[in-house]
């Protein structure tokens, strides 16, 4: 049986005004997560929590479109899952 919730390290970025693919790849996260939050803020894409098949993540990565990299952020209180 296939897991939907399977942690990756791969993202895929949706672009609706995109002619051609609309569906690119960018540089991978750090850590693979799956169950991962992901939203959009200041230009950046930010991904927070989710889990690596062994734990929950505390981490949060941010994703700058300008420079192509993720860095670390501060960590999350919580586990968001």
């Amino acid at each position: 049986m296939k897991d939907d919730n399977a942690p990756l390290a791969s993202v895929e970025v949706y672009n609706p005004l995109s002619n051609d693919e609309p569906w690119t790849c960018i540089r991978p996260m750090a850590s693979p997560r799956g169950g991962v939050g992901l939203a959009p803020l200041s230009g950046k894409l930010i991904a927070v929590g989710g889990h690596n098949g062994k734990e929950y993540l505390k981490s949060v990565e941010i994703y700058d479109i300008e420079s192509d990299s993720w860095e670390q952020g501060p960590p999350e209180r919580v586990y968001i899952f």
